[in-house]
């Protein structure tokens, strides 16, 4: 939960360790977080999926909230505050060297933020895995500057409730080993009169909201065991993993002093979530002992033959 803003009261309040309640209508999650440091939520929320890829599995971490809740700031984290990429970065590192993809949903239109001199979309393959431009790293510094770069090319935009407004949805696909973590930081839900969203924003507003909606629509059809929507780009990607027994880990983020029906709209989403039962995960092709040691040492020979390109 993000601190209150200003003396409003907040509407949301932490009835336990794992509990959450607004008047009657209370969830249960596997942590809440009410005061904790960028350290306490990776080790709940991100380590875990690290010790997945090191096993050769396959693993998802995603944010999701309301606009100025917090998710970049969890993903990213500040300077003194490292976010749960860089912690994981340096995690998958030790390991062997990790090669490193970015994109963004933009207006539902799938983009590589590594490769500046490509705007077409991306095509989308049926299992949801993305075809971009992989970028091997073999230091936490260099891994940095190539999330800088693809930082500096996601759609951001000011609006009247988040001077930084993320307006796109953004992965970060690390991947070693022949396993793959993927860090998704999902663009705000926002009231498009509350920001002040008009002409662009409103619709980038619009398609944001119908995604998010969609996602939920697609969490709810999962928990039923139907085969959730395919409409959106974000539910074939993240829903898609999901059905494929791919962990998955999905934080909240709650201002408790903002809006509370939209807020409490994500919790059911999240609640929704949590009572999903994904099938045993699909291994990953050639993740023993042997072929891991061809995986790194491969890498680490590309990463140093590119080198100088991202200097």
């Amino acid at each position: 939960m993000r601190p209150g803003r200003g003396v409003q009261t907040p509407w949301l309040v932490v009835s336990g360790p794992t509990t959450v309640r607004k008047g009657n209508e209370e969830h249960q999650f596997a942590a809440v977080f009410e005061n904790a440091s960028q350290a306490d939520v990776y080790e709940q929320c991100v380590a875990p999926l690290v010790g997945e890829v090191k096993a050769g599995h396959n693993a998802a971490f995603f944010t999701l909230g309301a606009t100025g809740s917090g998710k970049t700031y969890t993903v990213q984290g500040t300077r003194n505050e490292r976010g749960v990429v860089y912690r994981a970065l340096e995690a998958l590192l030790k390991i062997g060297p990790v090669t490193l993809a970015m994109t963004e949903i933009y207006n539902d239109r799938l983009y590589d933020l590594l490769d500046a001199s490509n705007r077409r979309p991306l095509p989308l393959r049926a299992n949801g895995e993305i075809d971009a431009l992989k970028v091997p790293v073999l230091t936490v510094t260099a891994a940095e500057d190539v999330l800088a770069r693809g930082y500096g090319a996601r759609a951001v935009q000011a609006t009247n409730m988040n001077h930084a407004s993320s307006r796109s949805h953004c992965f970060i696909i690390l991947q070693t080993g022949g396993a793959t973590l993927t860090i998704a930081d999902l663009a705000g839900s926002e009231r498009v009169n509350e920001a002040g969203s008009v002409g662009a924003q409103r619709v980038e507003a619009g398609e944001i909201n119908k995604s998010l909606m969609m996602l939920g629509h697609g969490l709810q059809q999962l928990q039923q065991g139907s085969s959730p929507m395919r409409g959106s780009k974000l539910t074939q990607i993240l829903l898609g993993g999901v059905r494929h027994g791919v962990k998955t880990s999905m934080l909240v983020t709650i201002d408790p002093t903002a809006n509370a029906k939209s807020g409490m709209q994500i919790l059911r989403y999240a609640s929704t979530a949590r009572q999903l039962r994904a099938p045993p995960p699909e291994p990953v092709q050639s993740t023993d002992s042997i072929t891991r040691r061809i995986y790194a040492e491969t890498d680490r020979r590309l990463a140093e033959a590119i080198a100088d390109v991202w200097k």
